[in-house]
């Protein structure tokens, strides 16, 4: 999805688009190298608040899709996504530039 599901200080569903704005100075992004997807962390308390998925984490997706022969991939809440289509585009460029 083009969304993240958080708890804590952002409790709820955010859009990719917003997470990526949040304010630095309150909220970090930080990869888990073990499930290849990003997460946020409040500043403030060092929890875990929100995880979701970014280019980074759509590549490796994809390349497990090309390795195990799968002919696509799909998502969902496209309007999460920013304006210039970031996630959008790393699924077409993940699937089709192959």
């Amino acid at each position: 999805p083009f969304y993240g599901r958080a708890s804590g200080a952002l409790e709820g569903f955010n859009d990719y688009k917003n997470i990526v704005q949040l304010p630095e100075d309150k909220f970090t992004i930080e990869w888990d190298d073990t499930a290849k997807a990003p997460y946020v962390v409040e500043v403030k308390s060092g929890d875990v608040v929100c995880t979701f998925d970014d280019p980074r984490a759509i590549a490796i997706k994809c390349d497990y899709i090309a390795e195990k022969g799968m002919r696509g991939a799909m998502y969902w809440d496209y309007d999460g996504d920013t304006e210039d289509h970031t996630l959008a585009r790393a699924v077409w460029e993940g699937v089709m530039n192959r």
